[in-house]
């Protein structure tokens, strides 16, 4: 290098942690792996398309394979200290008029080498449609509480297991499904990643 200025791989990725560790708010938006071979295994859930949008319809879950599997990797630049944001995004095949659906993430998880437990965490939304025209698109958020389990947190490296179903609204059930258009996962991040 000239005038004995030297950058080493260290050296960069140091100053780009330090950059990122100012800007409190940094996320990044990913999307799980979702379990497609379950899907093509059992023909369920069915894929509907509306023009060039392919989604996923999404009957009341009645024990008969309806659901989404998916697994997010959480990325080693996560800040280790808060929680996530699963967004479904989607939209119903019926015009509804102040009607219910209801959605269920059940989650947990585990590092490679660890013990994979066989219980899930559930979070529940309920969402009431306005005046919601055929095709209507919606977005549901839940939030993955990252230390619920406290001892064992959600660490970077960890593996969360994800389920995704309809199930029965408390009261006023919607006519038609409701079609799962996407799903993303919004991290806090507070560095570059991994050391090399």
């Amino acid at each position: 290098m000239t005038n004995g200025f030297q950058m080493t791989i260290p050296k960069v990725r140091s100053l780009i942690n330090d950059y990122l560790s100012h800007r409190l708010n940094h996320s990044i938006k990913l999307r799980p792996a979702i379990d497609m071979a379950k899907i093509a295994g059992v023909g369920k859930p069915t894929v509907v398309y509306r023009g060039p949008f392919r989604g996923f319809s999404l009957p009341t879950y009645a024990a008969d394979e309806e659901v989404f599997f998916m697994i997010p990797h959480i990325l080693e630049r996560w800040n280790g200290v808060s929680d996530f944001t699963v967004h479904i995004h989607g939209y119903l095949d019926t015009a509804n008029t102040a009607k219910k659906f209801k959605l269920q993430l059940s989650w947990n998880h585990t590092m490679f080498g660890g013990l994979v437990p066989g219980t899930f965490n559930d979070l529940t939304d309920e969402t009431t449609t306005g005046t919601w025209a055929q095709y209507q698109s919606f977005t549901v958020d839940f939030t993955i509480d990252y230390d619920i389990d406290t001892p064992t947190v959600i660490v970077p490296g960890c593996v969360v297991a994800c389920r995704l179903r309809r199930l029965a609204a408390s009261s006023d059930e919607i006519a038609g499904e409701v079609v799962i258009a996407g799903i993303d996962i919004d991290y806090h991040i507070d560095k570059v990643g991994a050391p090399l």
